[in-house]
């Protein structure tokens, strides 16, 4: 009953013979190429700029027009598909086009450079309307999947009430090994938890709560995944909406100060982990039921493959925030909207909470012109991928919605329907996205090394002016953009 479409796409790469697969992983290789250098010439050497922007008063409002020169935002738009990228961009144009000028400039902020006020309003209310739309779409969810919750949890008693299958391609990992690891992993939390905290009483509670809820998400998670893909999984909602419900059961009970905002903030850490991991996790097993894999196998490859990666992740992120600074130069909005809310309700900070108000309505009626009007409709309102565009800058959303552009009319154009591991588009969107991902970590290292033949090619960039570097920066994302066109026209 569930697609499940990145896991069938992978089956399709590897069921492909060798020569057809051989020319798909030539494009991604040369993905991989073009989005590492145009990230080295951004953030390494300095030659172009991350951003496209400028910004104009009219009156008391505030006019903001510009878009990201990034060809992995470009890729991700043509891997999500037109619909999806429409969204992300009507998002941010409900946000940055129509409710920042309409905000006016509120005294305080008179004296800003335009630009930084654009920014400021952005950040300090705009960006809130998108936190209610959230709230309201994972409450959404949560609800929208009850059913599938309830009989995938009643099919897995059954299961293993009644003993193992005897077939391998059906075989799971059994309940006791299930058992010690959900112990073990209980242990290890709680621990964890209490390093952080210093009340043991404190870390029983949110172990606890974080298990809880860790279960519903990772239920929703893996059913929505089966639906809509991983790519349109709205993990922020289920975050937002654990963060929220933790942090009310934490206010119930008389928790609050610094040790309530470790608590809150390690559930919703966990179970966003946990959301991205269940999702990533029944991709995989669609592909392995595809090619007729044995369960068992994969599931304990899983479990490796999440323990040898945590023992490296804090070390990259360490260096990414040494290098680019998480919250700043890596905007990481997400986790920048988490801290927010909780300083605002167990610390000293504040948010506006009007706008969040506002921004539940307008995902109330999102959804309600959703299921009324365009259920069963090609084009679907889908509201968390336009929260997510309200939530983050309209720049992000500009060069998705290119590329989703660029796939719907390679779409139209084409005789048959094509299957995405044969999307000659869809492989160096991925090298595309991989390519600047990987040279970012790269960079990151040679700007905390301090090598000084860095410092003495960005001295020199630094001389170009910076509009030229505008420029030169929107001729290289286009000339990414019509290769991206071109190279969608051929099949694998």
């Amino acid at each position: 009953d569930l697609i499940y479409p990145e896991g069938v796409a992978c089956a399709a790469v590897l069921t492909a013979g060798s020569s057809e697969s051989s020319k798909g992983f030539k494009t991604i290789l040369k993905g991989l190429a073009i989005g590492g250098v145009f990230k080295f010439l951004s953030s390494g050497l300095k030659v172009f700029v991350g951003s496209v922007e400028a910004a104009t008063k009219l009156g008391s409002s505030v006019l903001f027009f510009g878009g990201d020169a990034s060809p992995a935002l470009l890729a991700v738009g043509y891997i999500f598909n037109l619909n999806i990228a429409v969204l992300v961009f009507l998002g941010g144009s409900i946000g940055w086009l129509i409710a920042m000028p309409m905000m006016g400039t509120p005294e305080v902020w008179m004296d800003m450079e335009t630009l930084d006020l654009a920014w400021t309003l952005w950040s300090k209310e705009v960006r809130y309307l998108g936190v209610g739309a959230m709230i309201t779409g994972g409450v959404w969810s949560i609800f929208s999947v009850r059913r599938g919750i309830s009989s995938g949890v009643s099919a897995l008693m059954g299961k293993y009430s009644s003993g193992d299958s005897a077939k391998p391609e059906q075989k799971d990992v059994s309940i006791g090994l299930i058992g010690l690891v959900f112990v073990t992993c209980f242990f290890i939390m709680l621990f964890l938890y209490n390093n952080l905290i210093g009340s043991f009483g404190l870390s029983l509670f949110t172990t606890v709560i974080m298990i809880v809820a860790s279960f519903l998400f990772v239920a929703v998670s893996s059913y929505i995944v089966g639906l809509v893909g991983s790519s349109n999984n709205p993990v922020s909602g289920m975050t937002i909406s654990a963060l929220l419900a933790t942090a009310v059961l934490f206010l119930l009970f008389g928790f609050k100060g610094d040790s309530a905002i470790l608590a809150t903030l390690g559930v919703a850490a966990v179970v966003c982990c946990a959301a991205c991991t269940a999702g990533d996790c029944s991709q995989d097993l669609k592909t392995g039921s595809l090619l007729k894999a044995t369960p068992k196998a994969q599931q304990i490859a899983q479990m490796i493959g999440v323990v040898i990666p945590a023992f490296f992740i804090p070390w990259t992120l360490s260096l990414l925030h040494s290098a680019y600074g998480i919250g700043e130069g890596l905007k990481a909005p997400q986790a920048t909207l988490f801290a927010s809310i909780t300083n605002a309700l167990f610390g000293t900070g504040t948010i506006p909470y009007d706008m969040v108000g506002y921004g539940v309505g307008l995902g109330i009626f999102v959804l309600i012109i959703d299921n009324v009007f365009l259920k069963g409709k090609k084009f679907r309102l889908h509201l968390m991928p336009l929260a997510v565009g309200i939530y983050l800058p309209i720049t992000l959303a500009v060069p998705m919605l290119v590329g989703g552009l660029i796939r719907f009319f390679i779409e139209k154009s084409r005789n048959k329907e094509v299957n995405e591991g044969e999307d000659q588009g869809v492989l160096l969107s991925s090298g595309l996205i991989a390519g600047e991902a990987l040279m970012g970590v790269m960079v990151a290292v040679l700007l905390v090394a301090d090598f000084s033949f860095m410092k003495d090619i960005v001295a020199k960039t630094s001389d170009i002016g910076h509009v030229l570097k505008e420029v030169l920066s929107t001729l290289a994302f286009i000339v990414v953009a019509y290769y991206l066109h071109k190279k969608s026209k051929e099949t694998v």
